[in-house]
This record gives structure tokens, sequence and C-alpha cells, in this order.
């Protein structure tokens, strides 16, 4: 009787945390076509505000153009090895306390960064903290050049094991990222800046959200 006892409070257990990550999974979902058709509307309406959103928006819209949800390939939701050296939360030991650049990014209202356009040198030793001040988990995940879409789409697909791996799939394109952060709480990574120059796409890779959340890291020589 105990046993049966115990098994069913792990199973109530477990389905409880089904039915969280599903719930959380369709809230992501709506909040970003929500999100997204308001920003439609907003950009129909002022020729100003388009002229800002506009451009971080057309790199990935074309992108969505050449990739789609049938041409990416399924995530391993596998954590190895090399996708937890791309979340680094303290100071490397070699860096003996020098951090070339400072980035402090935090979360606006209707799934935004408060940050679209970022500058770092090529190679530098970069300090982020992500500061989520919204009503919704949120991440920083910084892609390869052109794979802000793709590993959206990527995270997607990673389903039920989404969450464990802080909607992060595992592939070469993702550069670094912070795991899942909880409203008003926030994280500290350090990573070294690309070396080669060029646009690098960051998003918020929580299901959905990619497509209004994000912004560009600009890497110069």
């Amino acid at each position: 009787m105990l046993n049966e006892i115990i098994n069913l409070r792990t199973i109530n257990k477990q389905l409880n945390y089904m039915t969280k990550n599903i719930m959380l999974l369709l809230c992501g979902i709506l909040c970003a076509q929500y999100a997204f058709s308001q920003n439609s509307i907003s950009l129909a309406n002022s020729n100003a505000m388009a002229s800002n959103i506009e451009k971080p928006m057309s790199h990935d819209h074309m992108a969505m153009n050449h990739v789609s949800m049938t041409d990416v390939p399924a995530a391993k939701a596998v954590r190895s090895a090399d996708d937890a050296a791309k979340r680094v939360t303290t100071m490397p030991a070699s860096w003996k306390g020098v951090v070339d650049k400072t980035i402090a990014l935090g979360t606006l209202p209707g799934l935004k960064f408060d940050a679209a356009a970022i500058s770092v040198k090529a190679g530098s030793k970069v300090k982020l903290t992500f500061n989520n001040k919204d009503v919704m988990p949120h991440n920083f995940v910084l892609t390869d050049i052109g794979a802000g879409t793709e590993v959206g789409q990527l995270a997607l697909k990673l389903g039920a094991k989404g969450a464990e791996m802080d909607y992060v799939p595992s592939t070469p394109k993702v550069l670094e990222y912070t795991s899942i952060i909880d409203p008003n709480k926030s994280e500290t990574i350090y990573f070294n800046a690309p070396s080669k120059p060029g646009s690098y796409p960051f998003i918020c890779s929580f299901p959905g959200h990619y497509i209004i959340m994000k912004g560009v890291i600009t890497v110069t020589q």
C-alpha cells in the first residue's frame, strides 16, 4: 500500500510538471503572436517607429523566407559538454579580472530586449548581465551569423525536453546563452566575442519569443 501511495505521488508530480510546461509553451506562443501583431499595427501607423523596428526585423524575416520549419532538423534534446561551455557564469581565471566589454541587457514590455543593437570588438572579453524585468520567463541566446530564426525554430522542436534545456537547442549555431530567467531575476555570463567580424543575432528562445524578441551584436575589428 505504501509503495502504491508513493507511486501515485510521483505520477502526480510528473503530471503537474508536464502541465506547467505545456501552459508556459502556449502562453509564450500566444504572447509572441500578440506582440508581433501589435508591432505590425504600430509599423503601419508610424513611419518613425518603422524606421526603428524594421531594420532589426528585416534580417530575420529574410531568413524566415529561406528557412521553414520543415527544413530545420529536430534539435537534439541533450546537454553536451560543448553546450555547457557556452554558458559560463563565473569569470575565467585566465582573464585575471580583466573585462573588455560590460553589457547590461534588460527587457521591455511587448517581448523586447531593451537594446536591439550592441557593438563589441572581435575576440574581446565580454561580461553580459541579463536582467529580466518582464512578467514572463526569458533567456538570452547569441547565435551565429544569420542563424537567429533557425535557432528559434529548433527551440520549438525541443518539445517536452525544452524546459530541461532552457529552450536552448544543441547546435553549433548557438554561441552563448543564459538559462531561462524568471521575472525580476538576472544572470551574468562571460564569453569571448567571435573572432570573425559580422552581425550576430541574439534572441529569446523561449517558445515563440524569437519572432519578435531579438537584436544584433555587431562584431568589429
